[in-house]
């Protein structure tokens, strides 16, 4: 099926502020504002699939010199994309986010690798958004508010990137959680080294810890990820392999009912159909582990 992801128009001025207006990513997690053909494992992380912005509705402007960018939009809510005004997930919400270059140059964090000869980068994000749910057959308007911190460090063929995330929802009707307040929290960490000029090593691990009070929350979700990257010319031409060991059940009933819409599903259960939205099928068992490959050719 067809579906519009970005379609915005904006401006930029010589002062470092430009503006944007239509569909795009609200500033909040790096790794998803991160292309995806510039990860550095074959898709993004559990963690990002659970409390990603998505597509949203909106206007955004934003501020950027050599050491300093700060970004603030006004839109329909994570997930909105392709809605009309009637069917928006939230009645409005609010998104900035602050990113501090402490060394290298900003091309550097476009993506999360760094090939050997590559100077030194260091880069520090926060971000934080709250949006308020539209009012449902007079019942009371739950909000919530998603905050993330997080650190990406570079070198000389090696790299380093980490994310806090945590979510406080006020009368959580928006993911099911029987109107009780939650306040979910995870955390991801990944690393990659060159072994050659072409070949990378890479891992990276991440943990979904669920409010004891969500209604059905399982125990804490943890992910292990490991693989390599072949560089044949870049991201233009490069193969990825890797293995994600999945600690937990994949049937978590945590899973899909921490972020914001439904849509956000990271590993759906078995009843809900099994698929996901990084590919993964659902299982009651515990170590699961898929392989996966994938070639890219960009032109």
């Amino acid at each position: 099926n067809f579906g519009l992801e970005n379609a915005f128009f904006g401006y930029n001025w010589d002062n470092g502020f430009s503006a944007r207006a239509g569909q795009f990513k609200l500033p909040f997690l790096r790794e998803e504002l991160v292309s995806s053909k510039y990860q550095l494992a074959l898709d993004r992380s559990v963690l990002n699939e659970e409390f990603n912005q998505d597509y949203s509705q909106g206007i955004e402007l934003s501020y950027k010199q050599d050491w300093f960018g700060g970004y603030f939009a006004f839109s329909d809510g994570f997930g909105s994309r392709n809605t009309n005004f009637q069917a928006d997930p939230a009645d409005f919400a609010f998104t900035g986010r602050m990113e501090v270059l402490f060394a290298g140059d900003w091309k550097q964090f476009k993506d999360f690798t760094s090939p050997r000869g590559s100077e030194f980068g260091a880069m520090l994000g926060a971000a934080v958004h709250y949006e308020q749910a539209p009012d449902v057959d007079g019942n009371p308007k739950p909000s919530a508010l998603p905050f993330t911190v997080d650190i990406s460090v570079e070198g000389d063929g090696w790299n380093l990137f980490g994310a806090f995330v945590g979510q406080y929802s006020d009368d959580d009707n928006i993911t099911g959680a029987g109107g009780v307040d939650t306040f979910d929290l995870g955390f991801v960490v990944q690393g990659g080294v060159y072994l050659t000029e072409e070949l990378e090593l890479f891992g990276r691990y991440d943990i979904l810890i669920p409010d004891d009070d969500r209604v059905g929350a399982d125990d804490t979700f943890n992910t292990i990820t490991a693989g390599i990257n072949y560089y044949i010319h870049g991201h233009a031409a490069k193969f990825t392999l890797d293995v994600a060991y999945y600690i937990d059940q994949t049937t978590s009933s945590s899973l899909g009912n921490m972020g914001l819409v439904s849509s956000n599903t990271a590993v759906n259960g078995a009843a809900t159909g099994g698929n996901t939205g990084i590919g993964m099928l659902g299982s009651a068992d515990e170590g699961q582990f898929p392989i996966r490959g994938q070639f890219q050719l960009l032109f």
